[in-house]
């Protein structure tokens, strides 16, 4: 008589939950390779690769619902959202989850003034959504408190601490594409940074651009341009001072950026993680920098494992909301807390809607 035990291909052996890796493990403890032990064997192969499968056309199928849900929040006007609130609908469900009054874990971007002009190649919106205002192939800015940073203490104690509001506001964000690496986009006349927040329109004898351009290589070229604008003068004693006055090896050893998808699938969420990066230990990166900016260049390509990352990124991109952070590392007890320079958040970024750059000249 059969002892209880569940046998293997049984009810009870194909509901148990487990984890694919150790599945694999477990059917190919020494690689994979053909081995043969009979029906009994084949038929649990058989069964992995039905649980690969699935999980496969799960993520697919959350993707295209994903997909779905924005699309269906775009429609929606203020009329049906009052609608919706006093409803039951699978929609309003589906809703209330991106409402910033529903206590979800995302962080909320700063608001947006519907009569603002648009200054950079990308329009500026608001995620999670809100009625009139975009939130789709846009971007805005979280709050810093959803990053970590070290503390006061933190030399002693080791403990992180919320961020804060950070020294610069975004102000603009340019989404371009070229045939050649996009370098020193802020010196251009015509482009965001000479034109718009330094020139006439908006800028002052006190104003400096911190730039960070972010250089995706390939057959045609992408940049994300992010335009930060700080108000006051920046104090050449401070961290932030001297790292902008300071020379290259210093730079490279302290600017840090913070990733984190805020929504997408758990594989790319996994992929980016949400670990602080010195960018300049793993990337090239190039200053450019004149009294009023200073630009940061930082080239994906410079790095195999970085461009694959992005590039693979790239391919779930419209399903995507990615916020980061840059901030100067801080060292020393008189460097702490560290500061946030700015955040970012890009959600649901059409790579078709990239403009070409300003001209050079």
């Amino acid at each position: 008589m059969h002892d209880g035990s569940a046998l293997p291909g049984s009810p009870r052996t194909l509901a148990r939950p487990c984890c694919l890796v150790t599945e694999v493990s477990r059917i190919y403890p020494c690689g994979r390779q053909k081995i043969k032990f009979g029906k009994m064997a084949d038929l649990e192969e058989e069964l992995l690769v039905s649980r690969l499968s699935a999980l496969k056309q799960f993520c697919e199928y959350t993707m295209d619902m994903e997909a779905n849900r924005t699309r269906s929040a775009v429609d929606i006007t203020a009329a049906e959202m009052v609608a919706h609130e006093h409803g039951d609908s699978a929609t309003n469900k589906g809703y209330r989850c991106y409402a910033p009054s529903s206590g979800c874990a995302f962080n909320l971007c700063d608001s947006q003034d519907k009569n603002s002009v648009q200054e950079g190649s990308l329009g500026k919106g608001k995620w999670p959504f809100e009625a009139g205002i975009k939130s789709t192939n846009c971007w805005c800015s979280p709050d810093g408190d959803g990053f970590r940073v070290r503390g006061l203490n933190y030399l002693h104690d080791g403990k992180k601490v919320p961020a804060g509001q950070p020294l610069a506001k975004l102000f603009a964000v340019d989404w371009f594409v070229d045939y050649k690496r996009m370098d020193d986009v802020c010196s251009r006349p015509a482009g965001t940074c000479q034109r718009y927040l330094l020139g006439t329109k908006r800028g002052s004898n006190t104003s400096f651009v911190f730039a960070v351009n972010i250089q995706v290589p390939g057959a045609r070229h992408f940049s994300i341009i992010y335009y930060y604008v700080l108000a006051a003068p920046v104090d050449a004693d401070s961290l932030l001072g001297r790292f902008i006055h300071g020379n290259d090896h210093f730079r490279n050893s302290r600017l840090k950026l913070i990733p984190r998808v805020a929504l997408g699938p758990w594989v790319v969420q996994r992929a980016v993680g949400t670990k602080p990066l010195i960018v300049g230990r793993a990337l090239k990166v190039t200053y450019h920098s004149s009294q009023h900016y200073m630009e940061v260049d930082i080239d994906i390509g410079s790095s195999t494992v970085a461009n694959n990352i992005v590039r693979f990124v790239l391919g779930y991109v419209r399903t995507l909301v990615v916020d980061m952070c840059f901030l100067i590392e801080g060292k020393r007890v008189d460097e702490l807390p560290e500061r946030l320079i700015g955040t970012s958040r890009v959600a649901h970024l059409e790579p078709e809607s990239a403009v070409a750059p300003p001209p050079v000249a």
